[in-house]
Formats: structure tokens, sequence, C-alpha cells
């Protein structure tokens, strides 16, 4: 036991040499917190050649209680080029130290950083101080540290080294951009809408407005960048009807809305921007077309492609590309492309994961291929999926816009740089919700122009490419998470019981008001992929238009009679129809019903009753009776084509009249009274003359 304790102590002095490192070096994710960073504001030329100087700006902030002295920046560089789009991902992604050798020579004073501060850096360095290797993409970063050496903070990033001679460049890689104005649905049905999210989107600065404002540079862009917009039908007809005048929910009741001039200034801002440009009209509402398929809804999917196609027809003054198809998240199963080939779409956009190649490459391949429906094949364009979310992850934070540009840069490069000699295609699409920075968007926009390897095209162009014969894909690929993201079976099984509501109320019109198609375009709003990630929303639309519906059909009904009397056994009853609509005429069915047809019967009534607005209408129901008491009876709506129009209305009559049996008794217990008292009579008449006869013959 004795021989055995220093070698527990050996053991146990190596763990804590292995595990004090750990301790000491990984700090606490609060004092991370508390460490200085570095913030990008700029990195130009976005393609430096040999004789420029690269600029890279921006900020160090100092999170900690006390200042830091000396602080100054300066660049690291690894000379040798990245050689995969992994090895790219990796550095983008790793969280150590580059390896690169620091750019002596070249620093940035900073200063005294000060507590809970930040000071600006600009650091320009001529390209030759770099040594790099020609055409290629390199990882650079930039270093804060004090005059003693101690690094404080790091900033990875990447820059393109472009040569003079052009004769060196690569054969362009052809972009194609598609441009999402896509917004989630937030009118009600009417003019009247859930929120005023929608103004605040449209104003200067929001959402939608930056997006608008920064496609329009691709006309005016150094060379024109040619894009696709892929709009959402229902926020030009949203931004219409504030326009107008419109009106939002508040507690029970509702306020007017104030932003129909912003909605106005969009509708002409994406007018204007469009023109010229590809547009693809999303399905109205951007409903969940492989839900809906899924659900047996494919009449809303057809309704909400051809509605999409007319109102961007209507509101864009031009006719959109309505064969191409880009559904929710890129992806899409068998049925729902088969469904969507049906109704005359021969391309669609999806993720290059949507269609996976069946052998691994060294190379980005070109973006066009086939998939087979039921209505033959259909040309698929499949969009960068890293780029796409590269693009996608830039918000409206600091630095970021500065960051998503130079890894774009260096993606499309890195693309360009694997087959330098064959130009191939690409496309580019951000995800729906894009939301990024103005920077950020025209930035992106602006790089596509200058940069040397890229060669901006339109969809259009890029789809014409013949699909390779030496590429073999596998088939179509729909992922599980998609599938569980989808609108749920049990969400469209309201929506299917909404259309019947709303099936049953319109067909009591000869011609339909407008806010019958006015609800049905709710519904496609109500079906909106956007409700995916915000359920609760969705199902507060869906249920808010349901009640207004089921409200308006309760206006056209029977009032109830209570218990009506009849003195005979023969008459009528009066029932009361009314039409509490204010503007429509409604033609409806009254039948009405006895409980028990022996003891009442019901005649026939009018065919078709046609009740104006705000009247009550009365008719006189023929009934028949054969007892007297109280009988039950029911009346029910029906529309003209007899389809029942709500629940019957219970009431009874009380009949005060002898029925037809108890006539004929009543006769024939009279018939054998005074029979029986006339027998008796007769009798008493024939022995009286008998008697008399023999009384006669005595005398």
């Amino acid at each position: 036991m004795t021989r055995s304790l220093p070698r527990v102590l050996l053991a146990l002095v190596a763990a804590a040499v292995c595990v004090l490192p750990a301790l000491v070096v990984r700090p606490s994710p609060a004092a991370a917190a508390r460490q200085p960073s570095i913030t990008l504001a700029g990195v130009s030329p976005a393609a430096p050649g040999p004789k420029d100087t690269l600029h890279v700006s921006g900020s160090v902030t100092n999170p900690g209680n006390e200042p830091v002295a000396g602080v100054q920046t300066r660049l690291r560089v690894q000379r040798s080029p990245v050689s995969s789009r992994t090895l790219l991902a990796e550095y983008a992604h790793g969280e150590q130290a580059p390896t690169g050798s620091p750019v002596f020579g070249h620093d940035a004073e900073v200063g005294q950083l000060p507590s809970h501060g930040s000071l600006p850096f600009d650091l320009r360095v001529p390209m030759s101080a770099l040594g790099l290797r020609g055409f290629g993409v390199y990882l650079v970063a930039v270093e804060a540290f004090t005059a003693d050496g101690t690094q404080l903070a790091v900033q990875r990033t990447f820059i393109v080294d472009t040569p003079d001679d052009k004769g060196a460049r690569p054969q362009p890689t052809r972009v194609a951009w598609v441009w999402p104005v896509v917004e989630r649905p937030h009118q009600l049905f009417g003019d009247t809408f859930m929120d005023d999210g929608l103004r605040t989107s449209m104003s200067t600065g929001g959402r939608l407005q930056r997006l608008v404002a920064a496609g329009a540079t691709a006309e005016t862009a150094k060379r024109r960048v040619p894009l696709t917009w892929a709009v959402d039908p229902s926020v030009l007809s949203q931004a219409q009807v504030m326009s107008r005048g419109y009106r939002v929910r508040s507690g029970h009741g509702s306020v007017r809305g104030t932003g129909g001039p912003q909605a106005t200034a969009f509708l002409n801002s994406v007018k204007t921007a469009t023109g010229g440009q590809s547009v693809i009209s999303l399905p109205y509402a951007d409903v969940d077309v492989t839900a809906l398929v899924r659900a047996g809804l494919t009449s809303d999917l057809t309704l909400a492609l051809n509605q999409g196609r007319t109102t961007s027809r209507q509101l864009l003054g031009a006719e959109p590309a309505a064969s191409v198809a880009w559904p929710p998240d890129g992806v899409v199963d068998q049925p729902t492309l088969d469904a969507l080939a049906a109704n005359g779409t021969d391309t669609v956009l999806l993720r290059d994961s949507a269609l996976p190649l069946s052998q691994q490459l060294t190379y980005t391949p070109d973006p066009v291929a086939k998939a087979r429906t039921t209505s033959g094949s259909v040309k698929v364009v499949l969009a960068d999926s890293t780029l796409g979310d590269i693009v996608g992850s830039g918000g409206a934070g600091a630095g970021e816009a500065a960051l998503v540009k130079q890894r774009f840069l260096a993606e499309t490069a890195l693309i360009t740089g694997e087959r330098p000699s064959v130009s191939r295609g690409l496309l580019v699409v951000p995800p729906r919700d894009w939301s990024p920075s103005d920077a950020l968007a025209r930035g992106l926009i602006a790089d596509t122009a200058e940069a040397p390897w890229l060669q901006p095209t339109s969809l259009s162009d890029l789809a014409k490419a013949k699909p390779s014969t030496a590429l073999s894909r596998q088939r179509l690929t729909y992922p599980d998470d998609a599938r569980h993201g989808e609108l749920s079976g049990h969400y469209l099984a309201k929506v299917r019981k909404f259309h019947e509501v709303l099936d049953r109320y319109s067909a009591i019109f000869i011609q339909p008001p407008a806010r019958i198609a006015d609800y049905n375009h709710a519904a496609l709003r109500a079906m909106s992929a956007q409700w995916r990630s915000r359920k609760a929303t969705g199902a507060a639309l869906l249920a808010a238009v349901t009640d207004a519906v089921t409200l308006e059909q309760g206006r056209v009904r029977i009032l109830h009679p209570g218990r009506l009397s009849l003195a005979s056994s023969a008459g009528t009853i009066p029932l009361t129809l009314e039409n509490g609509l204010d503007h429509d005429t409604v033609t409806v069915k009254l039948e009405v019903r006895s409980a028990n047809r022996a003891r009442m019967q019901v005649g026939q009534v009018r065919k078709l009753i046609k009740i104006p607005p705000k009247t009550k209408f009365t008719v006189n129901v023929p009934v028949k009776t054969v007892a007297s008491g109280v009988m039950d009876a029911q009346a029910q709506l029906y529309t003209p084509e007899g389809e029942s129009y709500n629940r019957p209305t219970y009431f009874s009559v009380f009949s005060t009249a002898y029925g037809s049996v108890a006539v004929i008794i009543t006769v024939a217990a009279l018939v054998v009274l005074f029979g029986g008292a006339a027998l008796r009579v007769g009798r008493r008449a024939l022995r009286g003359r008998r008697q008399r006869a023999v009384e006669g013959g005595d005398a």
C-alpha cells in the first residue's frame, strides 16, 4: 500500500496538469463577453489587384470596466489560397485564431480604448505587401493588440486576389438572383387588418422598403444585374387596400390605420423597380402548397395560383412569369410537383439538396436539371444552398454586411476557380423572410456587377441551359423536417370546414357580392406558408374570418315562432324569415316537417323565396291535423340547390279542433243514441196500437 501511494499521487498530478489548462485558458461565457471585439465596417475594393491598396475599416470595442492603453490593429494573412468550399466553411466558422502571418509595417494606431467604449481603425495595406499567389481566395484577419504584443481580439474574413492580366483570369460564372418580396399576411377581411405591421415594413427603413429600394439599384449598377423578383401578390393587394383607407383591430373594436401614404409609396416603388425585370408571381398569400396538396385542397392551390397571377398583372402592369414556381423553403414532394405541373408550371426553383447528385464532384455543377411529373418533365433550377444560407444570415447587425459580402465574394470566386476554363451557372436565392441591412443588399448587387469572375445574368437565360447528360441525380428529396414543418392536417381541416360554411352562404346569392371573393382570399391568407413558424397567429386569423362569415350567415334565418295555434283541422301557420343583410337580396328554400305525420301533415310551400335586404318575409305554411293537442315540427332553410343552409328551427303547433276520426266517432255515437231512442218510441207506439185493438175487440 505504501509503495502504491507515489503512483497514485503521480496520477493525480498528471490529471491536474491536463485539467488545469482547460480551466485557466478557456474563459467562462461571462468572461468572454467582457473581452474586446472587432467590428468590420468595410473591405475594399471588392476585387483587389496587385497594384491596389486594400482598405479595411471598422472599430474595436471594449465592454470591460477598465480602459486599455496602446491599442493597435494590423492584418494577418494566410498566403496559401483556400482550396475547397469545405475548407472555406471551416475557416469561416472556426473559433481558433488564424495561423497567418502578421503584415508588419502597416499597423493602424487606435489609442487608449475606453471602458464600455469603441474606437475606429483604418487599415490601408498595399496588396504587394501581402505576398499573395495569384487568383484565389485568401484568409485575412484583423488583429487588435497592445504595445507589448498581447492579442486583444481578432476578426477573420476573406479577400479575393485578382490578377491585372485579363488573360490570366478564369471564365466568369453566370450568376442569377431571385429577389424576394414576401411578408406574412396582416389583413383579416375587407378593410380590416389584424395589426399595423405592414405599415412598418413598408415605411422608410422597413424590411420590405429596404429590399425594394436595394433591388432598384440593380438597373443602375456598374453592370446591369438582371433580378428576378419573387413577389407575393397578397402583399400588393394589401398595400392597395391600405392606400384606400383601412382599419386595425384594437381590443374589441378597431381604429383607423395610418399607413396609407406608406402603402401608396411602396406600391409605386415596387412597380418602378420591377419594370423591365422578370417577376415570379407566387401563389396568392404564398400558400403552403405541399400541405394543401397533402390535405386534398388542390382547388385552393389552383385558386391561389390564378389569383396570384391576376393580382400581379393588375397591380404591376406587367405579365408575370406564370410558369415558374418557387415552393416554400425550396423543397417539394412529388405529389405537389405533379400538382404544380398540372397547373401550368414548367420551371421550378429548388435548393440543390432537393435533387442531390448521385456522385461526388470536385466542382459546383451547373444548376439546371429535370424532374418527371404526371404531366411530363419540368425544368428544375437549383439554388446554391450554401450561398442562400450565407446571404440569408446577414441581418442589420453591426459588421454583418461586411462579413457576408466578403464571404459571398469568396464563395463565388472559389466556385469560379474550381473549373476556371469553363463558365458555369449559379442561382442565388435568399430566404423568403430575408431582412438584410440596406448596405448589405445594395453591396451584394454592386459586388455581383463589379467582381470580374462573375457575369450577371437573368434566371430565364440561366434556365435555357440543357441539363448535363454526364451528371446523374437522385430522386426528388423531401426532408422530414420540411414535412413536420408544414401546416398540419388538423389546421387545414378547420380551413375545409370554413369552406363549407362559405359555400353554403355564397349559394343564396344570385350574384355573389364582392365580399365573398374577399372571404375566399382571406381563406388563402389563412393557408399561408408564413404560418409554419407562427401557428398561433395563423390560427387567430382563420378563427376571426370563420366567425365573421358565420355571423353574417346567421343574419339570414327563420325567426323562432314559439307555439302556434290552429283552430280548425286544416289551415295555415305563419313562419317569418328574416334577411338581416344590409344590401343583398337572398334566395332560399323553406322546408317544414312534422314530427308525427299521423297527427299532423304539412303541405308544400313556395320552391324559391326571394327576400330583399333588411326585410322580414312571412310564409303561410298549410297544415292538416287529425287530432287535437300539441304537435312538434321543424323548419329549415336550404340553398336553391337543395343544400342545408342552417340548423333546423324547432317549434310546436297547438290544435283545438276535432279531427276526422273524432267526428266519425261522434256521429256514430249520435246515430246509436238517436237510433235507440227512435226504436224505443216505435216499440212503445206499436204496443199502444196493439193494446187499443184488443180493447176494441172486447167491446
